[in-house]
């Protein structure tokens, strides 16, 4: 089974997130948190397979979260979501560590299990 950490805002797109990878695999398992002060404690206490994270967080820089978790967890695949999709910032999330960078404004089923069952 697959294990997934969303780390999310945004209760709308948690929910869109969380759909998606249902509808890509129903079986899926999936862990969703509100920003890193849920999410980072998550990833110590549990293995995940894929972190979806948000770039823009309430009160937090999506970077600086990746950047504890690959601290935390230096193999663990981190794809990196935004609503504010641009060229810098792709290339900060990959400078970072992101395995993946997606807009959320064009997500599909197949373009986020793409990212997910890549690794």
């Amino acid at each position: 089974m697959t294990e997934i950490l969303v780390i999310d805002d945004s209760p709308e797109d948690r929910e869109m997130l969380c759909d998606l990878l249902k509808q890509a695999k129903p079986d899926v398992r999936i862990t969703a948190c509100e920003g890193g002060r849920d999410g980072l404690p998550q990833a110590e206490r549990q293995a995940f397979d894929v972190v979806l994270l948000d770039l823009r967080l309430d009160g937090e820089d999506g970077l600086d979260v990746l950047a504890r978790l690959r601290e935390m967890r230096p193999n663990l695949p981190i794809v990196l979501l935004t609503g504010h999709d641009s060229e810098q910032a792709a290339a900060e999330s990959f400078v970072a560590g992101a395995a993946y960078y997606l807009p959320k404004d064009d997500l599909s089923v197949e373009t986020l299990w793409t990212a997910v069952a890549a690794w």
